[in-house]
């Protein structure tokens, strides 16, 4: 669901995590490469989205990222 709104950026790297309600918790990652991005997969998104009800506050950021060392 979430390549249908960065259709120009693959792959697409998934992470998620259990709740920080213990000390220790675990990581999932998900790698999801899908180079041509056509209509029908954008209407099976769309079509996703609205039957889960993810990403219904869905907002693009963009976070500058610094190399090592910052020159």
């Amino acid at each position: 669901m979430a390549r249908g709104f960065i259709q120009e950026k693959k792959p697409i790297i998934g992470v998620a995590t259990e709740m920080k309600i213990r000390p220790r918790f675990s990581y999932d990652f998900c790698i999801y490469n899908h180079p041509e991005w056509t209509s029908n997969d954008q209407a099976e998104a769309e079509k996703l989205r609205e039957t889960t009800g993810l990403y219904k506050n869905f907002h693009r950021r963009y976070l500058p990222e610094k190399e090592y060392p910052d020159v």
